[in-house]
């Protein structure tokens, strides 16, 4: 019987059926917990994280993990070897995301960086943050970002 508990325990994971965020690059299931409400809050707090994790608003909500980087004091979310990731798709069509950072939940809204001047010198600081081998030099130019804004107004938090 105790050989089953791996199976089922990757099986719920890889079904999303894990709640409350991403096990580690497997997407989970919905956050829970209260967003943060008030004035838009100073995001030093999040240069030094490693790690931060979002939830999308698919046709089924799921969770997963990623960098962050704090330019000029505005939060932004790095798609590395962002051919192999799917969720930036999500949220190109979806803006609305909640995000995750050292316990907080915010609500965001997910703006790509198409101006290439500004991705490089979002490469350059995700480079000097995080090296190799997600921010390698040979990667940047696969390399996409998001910047994440406060929700527009009207925008509220989805289910």
């Amino acid at each position: 019987m105790s050989a089953r508990w791996p199976t089922l325990l990757l099986a719920l994971l890889l079904t999303g059926c894990i709640t409350d965020g991403p096990a580690g690059p497997i997407p989970g299931g919905t956050f829970s917990g209260e967003l943060e409400t008030g004035p838009e809050p100073d995001w030093s707090f999040a240069t030094d994280l490693d790690s931060v994790d979002i939830q999308i608003f698919s046709s089924r909500p799921r969770t997963v993990r990623t960098g962050i980087v704090v330019h000029e004091g505005v939060p932004y979310l790095p798609v590395t070897w962002s051919p192999l990731k799917r969720w930036q798709w999500v949220v190109r069509e979806e803006p609305r995301i909640l995000l995750r950072a050292d316990g907080r939940l915010f609500e965001r809204r997910a703006v790509p960086i198409d101006d290439e001047a500004e991705r490089l010198e979002l490469v350059a600081k995700g480079q000097a943050k995080y090296g190799f081998p997600f921010h390698a030099r040979a990667t940047g130019g696969i390399t996409k970002y998001f910047r994440l804004d406060p929700p527009q107004g009207g925008d509220g938090p989805r289910p």
